[in-house]
């Protein structure tokens, strides 16, 4: 039981991992190279966005194939019935 739930979270720490680390070298570079920073921030933000949209996305439809942990978790909070009227209105 609980080496699966350690399983569980390996992805969803690696994912908050890879977001700290691109926010941490962003910062870091900002004082050296400006130009590179915005690469390194640019990317980040594009990363974040599409994570973001994929677990929306997932929390929208059940049958969605980009389920992801922190999807899951979110509907056993009940947040798709927060996010689904939303989605209505927009589309």
């Amino acid at each position: 039981m609980v080496f699966d739930v350690v399983l569980r979270s390996c992805p969803v720490l690696l994912q908050i991992s890879l977001l700290l680390f691109g926010i941490a070298f962003s910062a870091n570079l900002w004082s050296q190279q400006h130009m590179i920073a915005w690469v390194i921030i640019a990317t980040t933000v594009f990363g974040y966005m599409f994570y973001s949209l994929t677990v929306m996305a997932a929390l929208v439809s059940p049958a969605c194939p980009f389920q992801t942990p922190i999807s899951t978790v979110l509907r056993m909070m009940r947040m798709d019935r927060v996010l689904r009227p939303v989605v209505k209105l927009v589309f």
